[in-house]
């Protein structure tokens, strides 16, 4: 049986603030899709216009606003809708992060670590994931603990990665919980803990995490932690192996094949074997060799027997080394004519295998553009939805300064709210109010428009829909 071990690297009601937006709607006109429309780029990004994103987000970002700036790197990042630029995305990243937003700081953290820009500093991957993570991101603070956890840019220190992982794992980050219960599992910067490895992998597996999974069932099938229990080790397999986990699938023949958890079945044991068997995985590989050898499940076939024990044996695990011994042991058990058939026939098997193993999330990610209000920052929301209702003029960086509270006290003012001029939850919920009600006037004001006619107009058919 086996595990993964390694690391690898989500009401309040504004009535009066509702009321006055729909009757002043008809007095300021619908609101229309500008060039500069953080919104309408967005819109556009979704729709897979990228252009029309990069023309409304490339003034914002000219003008100083940090998420145009953000949303614009990642357009360069990615090569949407033009060949990727990875400097074009750092300088807008960078202007971004000096402004003190967070997705921006991991953003270019990330693409520095990717390679995809001129080597730098490793302390300032570090610097930045820091800056970010201590201010709270879970993804930055789940990155500076796989750096810790194998030494990228910093001394390599267990026990300073657990600490980061666990932040990470409070917000709910799934893969940081998968990491933080490796961690505990095997004893690394933590006391060797069985319960809080499961209570982690448990979080991470009941997210989808399918490695997450795999260590469920082999703490139950080894009853780590005194949690012994074949019949839970045979769900938490059979969840992750039916996710194409090819540890899981293996692990899971092998219960079929020893009746543990469930009935004797080598045509089971036969079918998961070959699952994992056909991504390369030795434990597969093996238990295929060991079923053909004794006619398990199958006709008795040593040649077979051989070519999957001989697929089995290049690997350091213990199955390999199990292979390499079952296939010395049938060297001199076959003649001359079947070890070749059965060396064409490994050569012919291994053609045939897809190493598909579920990966691991890599140690740096791919950056995609957000919508408003995605980077967890009340000021910039609330200045971006001032700027959309035409309250605040100057450029959207998450500085409420004097320009911000004027904007917000004449808000306030306008839509008979009573609250002080101050960013807060209470303040973006009304704004986001008056702003969905005068878009939802908007688009009624349209579809009047669209399916009107104008009155005394002649028609220009016969009657009869015919020109």
């Amino acid at each position: 049986m086996g595990r993964k071990s390694e690391r690898d690297f989500r009401a309040i009601l504004f009535a009066a603030a509702v009321a006055a937006a729909v009757a002043g709607a008809a007095a300021l006109g619908p609101p229309q899709a500008r060039a500069d429309d953080f919104f309408a780029g967005y819109d556009a990004f979704q729709r897979g216009d990228y252009e029309a994103a990069r023309a409304a987000w490339a003034p914002l970002a000219l003008a100083g606003d940090v998420d145009a700036q953000y949303n614009l790197g990642t357009l360069y990042e990615n090569g949407f809708g033009r060949p990727a630029d990875a400097e074009k995305a750092a300088r807008w990243y960078r202007s971004a992060a000096e402004r003190r937003l967070d997705h921006a700081r991991l953003a270019l953290a990330r693409l520095q670590r990717s390679g995809a820009l001129e080597p730098g500093p490793d302390e300032d991957q570090i610097k930045l994931l820091e800056s970010a993570a201590r201010r709270g991101l879970a993804e930055a603070q789940y990155e500076l603990g796989v750096a810790y956890d194998h030494g990228l840019g910093v001394t390599r220190n267990h026990a300073t990665a657990a600490g980061w992982y666990q932040r990470a794992a409070e917000q709910g980050l799934t893969d940081a919980q998968f990491n933080l219960a490796a961690l505990y599992d095997e004893g690394l910067g933590t006391p060797r803990d069985f319960a809080m490895a499961h209570h982690w992998y448990t979080r991470a597996a009941d997210s989808g995490q399918v490695r997450a999974m795999n260590n469920l069932g082999h703490i139950y099938e080894t009853g780590l932690g005194g949690l012994r229990d074949y019949d839970m080790a045979v769900v938490w397999y059979r969840r992750a192996a039916q996710q194409g986990l090819a540890i899981a699938q293996a692990n899971l023949a092998a219960l079929y094949h020893l009746g543990r958890g469930v009935p004797r079945d080598f045509e089971q044991a036969r079918r998961w074997y070959g699952a994992a068997a056909a991504q390369g995985d030795p434990v597969g590989q093996n238990g295929l060799g060991l079923l053909h050898a004794n006619g398990l499940g199958t006709e008795r076939d040593l040649v077979r027997a051989m070519a999957w024990f001989s697929l089995a044996a290049h690997g350091n695990d213990p199955a390999s080394a199990d292979a390499r011994a079952y296939r010395d042991r049938l060297t001199r058990l076959l003649s001359a004519e079947e070890r070749a058939e059965a060396e064409a026939l490994s050569l012919a098997l291994a053609a045939r295998t897809v190493r598909n193993e579920s990966p691991g999330r890599q140690i740096y990610g791919v950056s995609l553009p957000r919508p408003a209000g995605g980077f967890g920052d009340s000021a910039i929301y609330a200045q971006r939805l001032l700027k959309w209702l035409g309250y605040y003029g100057a450029a959207v960086d998450g500085v409420a300064g004097n320009l911000t509270i004027e904007a917000t006290r004449q808000f306030l003012k306008d839509n008979a709210l009573s609250m002080e001029p101050q960013v807060t939850r209470d303040l973006v919920e009304a704004l986001e109010a008056v702003r969905k009600a005068r878009v939802a006037a908007a688009e009624t004001e349209a579809g009047q428009d669209a399916v009107a006619e104008p009155p005394g107009e002649a028609r220009l058919d016969d009657g009869q829909g015919r020109l």
